[in-house]
């Protein structure tokens, strides 16, 4: 691990907020050390687009005044985090990964913004991310790409891609991306993180930049899975002062006995990386001990057509485009000033017509409902997350898009899905599991994965920029 003259910061906001609550380490401290992490690292990462460092000591060093004087908003409370750059942070550009939008500052928070502070969240920095939100790949032409800490010339995933980078890498405590089709899961299956694309409308969008809006959702990223609650807990609402709300942290420690969880054979041996296949299987029996019941199980609507997510796809294009449209009107020489992935999904979406979009948006309510009668069998379904483990950087577009047909299908029916560590392959790249659930079963899936990780501890990247205490 590579050594810094930084104070050692805790491994995780849990392990952070017992510092902080013992006053051994200040949130003044840790804001340093995530900036003094970010400056080391951004040759190699190049996670980051604004580092909001004023902005930021300023917050730390009001939270430390709340907690000098007994106050503690949340486990939250003092913890530097990072926040894609398609999510409004008041003052702060929002440039949505482009060139297009350097000029684009927010009047006001996004609405998940304003409840993190809430909770005591300090926004760090503003993470790079594919050009808006556009692939998989996390290659932007304008801010650079992403590299992976696990491997530098890899893949970070997209296209939450710096946000990824930067909490694998030990930049922040956390952070939030946003997953339209698959965007928090994919860095996070790559970068060795707990990631949660939560169900649809469990969370507001307001002040996120659209890219499908009937797809679009933001999403918590951590380095565990109590972390992803504890970010979770914030991103809805609740609070731990007022006991508003659900807290999906309070229930992380009911173990997995009575839980009953399915796989579909036909994900893990078709189109998929042999070492994924294998630490599938051997994921099997490490839920069965912790005392969940695992079965086979036929999911017929994810082996129609929308196995390869075609009928997803088509439906985030025509909305992309749509929305693409609507910017340009205030943007009259944006078609000049975008890259190359972002040209050609508009070239796609003249291609979905109106009439082609109804017929293929009403598809989605039959969709869901086939999909979700495997939740009268069971808790959670199990899935590969990605294909493969985190590919070339240089590979080309369609190697990328090998891995929707995992993501797509549960983003269009808006069923929550969570993305954990299982193992690491050959090439020393993390192996991640998907975990699915019905409508509003966060808790559950939160719940699995707890229990998965205190028996498995999930793997910490070889590239920290942070000295852990544990």
């Amino acid at each position: 691990m590579q050594k810094t003259q930084t104070p050692l910061v805790p491994k995780t906001i849990m392990q952070a907020s017992q510092a902080l609550g013992a006053r051994s380490i200040t949130s003044v401290d840790l804001t340093h050390a995530c900036l003094a992490a970010m400056n080391q690292s951004a040759a190699d990462l190049n996670a980051m687009t604004h580092i909001l460092a004023e902005h930021a000591i300023q917050t730390a060093k009001r939270f430390d005044d709340e907690l000098d004087k007994g106050h503690c908003r949340s486990p939250l409370h003092g913890m530097p985090i990072v926040v894609k750059d398609n999510i409004d942070v008041a003052w702060a550009p929002t440039t949505i990964g482009s060139a297009a939008c350097l000029d684009r500052i927010a009047a006001n928070n996004a609405q998940i913004i304003q409840r993190l502070e809430s909770a005591g969240a300090i926004i760090l920095a503003k993470t790079n991310m594919n050009e808006f939100a556009a692939g998989m790949c996390g290659r932007n032409v304008h801010f650079g790409d992403v590299h992976n800490p696990w491997g530098t010339n890899r893949s970070a995933g997209g296209s939450s891609s710096g946000t990824g980078a930067a909490v694998a890498a030990g930049l922040c405590m956390g952070g939030i991306g946003t997953d339209t089709g698959g965007s928090v899961r994919i860095p996070a299956a790559w970068c060795g993180l707990v990631g949660l694309r939560p169900t649809q409308g469990l969370l507001p969008n307001a002040g996120l930049f659209p890219r499908a809006p009937s797809l679009d959702t933001a999403g918590p990223m951590a380095r565990s899975v109590w972390d992803t609650a504890i970010l979770l807990d914030a991103l809805t609402g609740y609070s731990a002062e007022g006991m508003e709300g659900q807290s999906y942290a309070a229930t992380l420690n009911s173990g997995l006995a009575g839980f009953k969880l399915g796989h579909d054979r036909i994900f893990w041996d078709r189109e998929i990386a042999p070492e994924v296949s294998q630490a599938m299987d051997s994921s099997l029996p490490q839920f069965e001990n912790l005392g969940a019941s695992v079965a086979p199980v036929e999911v017929p609507a994810l082996r129609s057509e929308l196995d390869h997510s075609e009928i997803g796809r088509n439906v985030l294009l025509y909305e992309f485009g749509l929305e693409m449209e609507r910017f340009e009107q205030s943007n009259t020489d944006l078609k000049a000033r975008i890259g190359p992935i972002v040209q050609r999904e508009l070239k796609e979406y003249t291609r979905v017509g109106r009439d082609d979009y109804e017929r293929l948006a009403a598809a989605r309510d039959p969709f869901t409902t086939s999909l979700r009668q495997v939740f009268t069998q069971v808790d959670a379904l199990i899935m590969p997350a990605m294909p493969t483990t985190a590919l070339s950087l240089d590979c080309d577009d369609a190697a990328f898009m090998q891995g929707r047909r995992f993501m797509l299908p549960f983003s269009f029916a808006g069923l929550p899905s969570l993305v954990f560590p299982i193992g690491i392959g050959g090439d020393g790249l993390p192996i991640a599991v998907q975990i699915v659930g019905d409508f509003y079963q966060e808790a559950k899936l939160l719940q699995i994965a707890a229990a998965y990780e205190a028996a498995t501890p999930l793997p910490q990247a070889p590239k920290v920029y942070h000295c852990s205490d544990g």
